[in-house]
């Protein structure tokens, strides 16, 4: 169990590195504007990929005839038929999407990147299905080798080019490379067939999980979608950059527990009080998680931003770490998230976000009629994703059954860290002194964190016995036996 989760986290946290090294790259090889522009870029990519997965490769794992070769190959029918219509709609939207982020010289970049979603459309799904026996070579390497190749196409292609074009030809470098590898990685022939009532399974399985990633895309990227139809370029740029390193150790934390969690939850499911353990375990691990992320960042996130973006981007210091609380809130529903899916309650998440996506409105009310700043707009994200959580855990204990009183010290600890975080930095500013990382300020929050954990002691017993297994000689047995 540890030795999968170190290597799904190395996989993960480098491949994540990888393409915030090439964010850097292009934040100090590139002026302003035209960094801002390459990060919309990324939101496209984004939204082409949240809004429209229909969640195939999880459903490889979760399903008990997920190793049927006829289900794998109709997923492949559905994600080519799904790759050419994206292509299509991001061609013809291309222009209006152009006038939105107030940045019409990217028109025809914004239409070479419909090739991204027709790439992906032939990717080879066998290396998910294999998760089911615990072999995470292909679901780790191929994105891994991609964002490595992309990350250093990336320099020469800014020397070159100098403006955002070397961020859409290294994103087309990047999915083109990850299909071919999926094929490499893969154990059978790649096959694609349509099986009416398979697809119907397929869509019902995925359906309500699709419309979360749409609700996932608006709940990640709101607020820089209003900073760049309301501010242009600029600052979409330095706000991009600091949500940037809010955001990569939190998709590597948050992918890691799920990939992690999700076939160990799934396999016992049917385990009565066992599965209320893994249950336990996997709400406790994400908020120790998320807490632990944002009291972290909110010590050593200044000084690293402005040391690793330099001093243009000084001024989203400020934003900087209540961004990193919104994350670590987010990295907290991941568990709730994965326990949905392990169940087959997919429709969780998305409730969840449809309460997150509730505050959007409020945001740009704010921004548009009483010209709040981006810190209040980040505040408004913060009780957004408190909202979000709260219903996330209510999802759990009601429609997958949880035990009343587990979480009560968990969540009351952790929710006053995360209140005394946002108090603290709303009370007195943080510098990116490197000095500041040695405060007063950071021992009480690190004390904080400390009283938290001790309150989580399912996750504590959970992890100490998975390590001392891990590293006993005779321990060879998987979770599942243990």
């Amino acid at each position: 169990m540890i030795r999968s989760g170190l290597f799904i986290f190395l996989g993960n946290a480098l491949g994540a590195l990888f393409l915030f090294v090439r964010n850097v790259f292009l934040a100090r090889l590139l002026p302003l504007e035209d960094y801002g522009v390459a990060m919309t870029f990324a939101i496209i990519v984004a939204v082409l990929e949240l809004a429209s997965n229909m969640a195939g490769d999880r459903m490889l794992v979760q399903a008990e005839d997920g190793d049927d070769p006829r289900l794998e190959n109709t997923m492949h029918l559905l994600e080519i038929v799904r790759g050419m219509g994206l292509a299509l709609l991001l061609f013809v939207l291309a222009p209006p999407l152009a006038d939105f982020f107030q940045a019409p010289e990217a028109l025809p970049a914004f239409k070479t990147l419909a090739l991204v979603p027709m790439i992906r459309g032939f990717r080879h799904l066998d290396i998910f299905r294999v998760q089911r026996r615990r072999d995470f070579r292909g679901i780790v390497m191929t994105p891994l080798l991609a964002q490595l190749i992309a990350c250093l196409a990336v320099v020469p292609l800014a020397y070159w080019l100098q403006d955002h074009r070397a961020m859409m030809l290294s994103i087309l470098i990047q999915h083109a490379l990850m299909v071919l590898l999926s094929h490499v990685y893969a154990e059978r022939r790649y096959g694609a067939v349509f099986d009416r009532d398979l697809v119907l399974r397929i869509v019902s399985f995925g359906l309500p999980l699709m419309i979360n990633g749409a609700l996932m895309f608006v709940v990640m990227n709101g607020d820089r979608l209003i900073v760049a139809n309301r501010m242009g370029p600029a600052d979409l740029g330095w706000f991009s950059a600091a949500l940037t390193l809010a955001l990569t150790p939190t998709l590597i934390i948050g992918k890691t527990l799920q990939t992690l969690m999700l076939p160990l939850l799934s396999r016992r499911r049917n385990a009565g009080a066992g599965f209320q353990e893994v249950v336990q375990v996997s709400l406790q691990l994400s908020l120790l998680a998320g807490l632990a992320f944002a009291v972290l960042m909110s010590i050593i996130g200044p000084w690293l931003f402005v040391t690793l973006f330099g001093t243009k981007f000084a001024a989203a210091v400020d934003i900087l770490v209540l961004l990193c609380i919104a994350q670590g809130m987010r990295v907290a529903r991941s568990g709730p998230s994965t326990i949905a899916v392990a169940t087959g309650q997919t429709s969780n998440p998305m409730l969840a976000s449809l309460v997150r996506v509730s505050v959007l409105p409020l945001a740009l009310a704010a921004a548009v009629w009483l010209e709040a700043d981006l810190q209040q707009i980040v505040l408004i994200s913060i009780v957004g994703e408190v909202m979000s959580y709260l219903t996330s855990i209510a999802l759990v204990r009601h429609r997958v059954g949880l035990r009343a009183g587990v979480m009560t010290w968990p969540l009351a600890l952790a929710g006053a860290s995360f209140a005394l975080l946002v108090l603290i930095t709303g009370i007195s500013p943080i510098p990116a002194d490197p000095r500041h990382i040695f405060s007063l300020r950071s021992l009480l929050l690190l004390v904080a964190l400390l009283c938290s954990a001790m309150t989580m002691q399912d996750a504590l017993r959970f992890l100490s016995l998975r390590l001392k297994r891990s590293a006993a000689p005779s321990a060879k047995k998987g979770p599942a036996n243990g």
